[in-house]
């Protein structure tokens, strides 16, 4: 799978071409979870097949962290953060903390 890349604040942000998707995304939709447990478990043998497969070294695992810590960030920008201003809307904001919008 051939990755494009660009930097943006010094961060290499790869970016799947989209006649590469489905592919991935078939193999991703095949796949079902019970419970967090079953995702865990999953996605840690992701990363330990990539890391087996790339060598283990420094430069590898911090590769794989580097990409768990990106795929909990963007959940939060796209899922949680869209999530917490619906509730917001509907049951008002917590405290005095809140920054209005």
């Amino acid at each position: 799978m051939q990755l494009r890349a660009f930097v943006f604040n010094l961060i290499l942000m790869p970016y799947i071409k989209s006649d590469k998707r489905p592919a991935i995304d078939a193999i991703a939709d095949q796949i079902s979870f019970e419970t967090a447990g079953e995702l865990n478990y999953t996605i840690t043998r992701i990363v330990h097949q990539y890391v087996k497969r790339k060598g283990v070294s420094y430069a590898v695992i911090n590769e794989a962290v580097g990409v768990l810590e990106a795929v909990k960030l963007e959940m939060y920008r796209k899922v949680v953060a869209s999530y917490e201003e619906e509730k917001i809307k509907e049951n008002g904001k917590i405290g005095v903390l809140d920054i209005e919008k």
